[in-house]
Formats: structure tokens, sequence, C-alpha cells
């Protein structure tokens, strides 16, 4: 999930948000429904064009945005309180009725500055060979995701304020959000591609009673089942980065999760491909990325977007596809060698 400003840069800021080699997987749930997108309203194409894309809204648009799958199976209490307003667990009907208000139709001038972008990115992607399924792309108003603009299957939501004209920020945004597609298209790529920047696959976090109604849920990233190994003061550790609230959210206050949003890494001890918390002096080990010091040797230096390695290689991605220029060219060669292993 990414906020239009800071697609190239992300990291810390609040503007945005929300792997080991493959023979060395141990009990990853891999497990997730992809929700489907209809194909209606589509836009005219040229045969040459690689990913094609259209636009939805109302039912439709809800239909993606509701549905039961990976993300909305691991919501917590603060994710309710939060993003839905609402003090208990919504069933789909719930959610529904709660995101009826935040869809929005798509306008001439709004399409036409997706369109355009679209046919740039599409240019870029000439230079690669990438299966990327076909898109659709959703409008809702900023009171979803906290003003984010996030993916759900193969869709991506954007916000009105993001798609006004059509600007190199848009289509970074995009490119961004379109790695999550791919991701979730090709989720046994992950493993490697996050082996890239030193993450390894251990089965599902089960988050401790301490943060458990405290979790932030990511839409492109709901699953903590990677961890990464660095050292701490003296001693190594295996890190599994983690994003929650430092305080419970009071309904009714219409503030963004941002506000109060952490993005640490706790310190796990992985046995039998299970990660158990730490416990320092009856504490959670709960550190900032900071303080470990073989970080940023291991994700490289071209972005401090590290709330989960598939936020982190999505950045890459767009850096990838740009082929721009960047402090760490081991990542995005990395990152563009696992992908050419899918053809």
């Amino acid at each position: 999930m990414k906020k239009l400003m800071v697609v190239l840069t992300c990291g810390l800021l609040v503007m945005s948000l929300f792997a080991c080699s493959s023979n060395e997987i141990v009990n990853v749930n891999t497990e997730e429904v992809i929700v489907s997108s209809p194909e209606v309203n589509s836009v005219p194409i040229d045969e040459e064009v690689l990913i094609k894309h259209n636009f939805i809204s109302g039912d439709q648009a809800l239909d993606v945005l509701a549905a039961e799958d990976d993300y909305t199976s691991k919501l917590s209490i603060f994710d309710y309180n939060s993003k839905f307003q609402s003090e208990t667990v919504l069933d789909e009907a719930g959610r529904r009725a709660v995101l009826e208000d935040h869809v929005l139709e798509w306008n001439e001038s709004q399409k036409k500055s997706v369109d355009q972008a679209m046919e740039n990115i599409n240019e870029k992607f000439k230079d690669f060979d990438i299966d990327m399924p076909d898109i659709t792309f959703i409008l809702t108003a900023d009171k979803d995701e906290g003003g984010a603009a996030y993916t759900r299957g193969k869709s991506i939501i954007l916000k009105s304020h993001s798609v006004y004209k059509h600007t190199l920020d848009l289509e970074h945004l995009i490119v961004h959000e379109m790695f999550h597609v791919y991701s979730r298209a090709h989720k046994d790529l992950r493993p490697q591609m996050y082996a890239v920047i030193g993450y390894k696959p251990c089965q599902e976090l089960i988050w401790p009673d301490e943060l458990v109604d405290l979790k932030i849920s990511n839409p492109d990233a709901p699953d903590n089942n990677f961890y990464i190994s660095g050292t701490h003061k003296d001693m190594v550790y295996d890190f599994m980065p983690i994003i929650y609230s430092s305080e419970p959210y009071v309904v009714g206050s219409k503030t963004s999760f941002f506000r109060t949003l952490q993005d640490k890494f706790l310190a796990v001890e992985i046995v039998e491909g299970v990660a158990n918390p730490i416990y320092v002096e009856y504490e959670l080990l709960i550190v900032s990325k900071n303080s470990i010091d073989e970080f940023y040797e291991k994700i490289g230096r071209n972005t401090d977007y590290t709330y989960h390695p598939e936020e982190t290689m999505a950045d890459n991605f767009v850096f990838m596809i740009y082929q721009s220029d960047v402090k760490s060219p081991f990542v995005v060669e990395g990152l563009k060698a696992v992908i050419n292993s899918k053809n």
C-alpha cells in the first residue's frame, strides 16, 4: 500500500502502507484466496499492449473490496476499529455496507489520467518479459486504508487525489501496486524474491497477546511468515517485521491509524519452522531496523520502505522497470533474475 507522493522514497514516512532460496522453504503457509475482478468497462487497447486494464465501480468494486480473502481473515480488532469505525468484527455484508460510502465512480478525466499512465508503463514493460495479469482499477475516497493506495486480487485501488492528472508519480505508484498483483499471482516466487534481501520463510506468526489486538493488517502483505537475521547489541537474532499501533483506537475519532503506526522488528526463535517471540526480562524484544547491524547490507539502500519484504521489493520493482540508478543495484538485479527464472 502506498500514498502517491513517496513512491520512490517510501520508507518510514507514514505516507505509505500498507526469503531464503527456494530449496530452504519450511512449512510455508502460502494459501490465499485470489479475489477476481470482473472484466467490464474495458478500455480499447492496441493488441501490442502487454497489460490490459479496465475500470470498475459500484457493486462490482464492492464485490472485490468486501470479499473474504487472506487479508480479511487476518484483520484485527484494531483494524475494524480504525478502518471500519466498528467496535466489533464485521462479516462480508457488514464490510460492504461501510465500504459502500468509500467507492467512487470514475469520470472521464480520471480514466484518461490512468490510461496515459498505463500507456507509458506498457512501453516500459516492453523491455522485460514479465507475466503480469491484466488489472482493474477501483477509485475510492480517502477514507479506506488511511487514504493509501492498495491492491486486492487483481485490482489496484487508487484515491481521487492521486488521479486528477497524469504524472510520473502516478506511474510509479501504479507500478509499485502492480508488483503486489504480480506477487499475488506468482506467490511461488516470493521466497526467491524475498531471499534477494535476506529474508527466509517460516510458518505464519501467532501474534503474542500483547500485540494481537493492536496489529495493523496490510492488504498488500497480510502474511507474517518471513524473517531476517541480524545482530542487535552483539547478539544474533532472527527478526520478523511487524506493524502495529502504539495504542488502541477510539471508534468515532476519525483519525488515521498512521498516527500511531509502529514499524518495528520482533525478535523470534525459529523452531521447526515456527516463529516464537523472544522475551527479555518478561518483555517482548522489539527493535527498530536501525538497531540491527547488518540490516541495510542485506536489504540494500534503495528504499526505507521496510514494513514487509513485499513492500521493499515493490519499490525495487519500480526501480527495475524504470531502470533507475540505485545505491544497491544487487537488489534490482536479483529481483530481475528471479522474475526471469519464471519464463
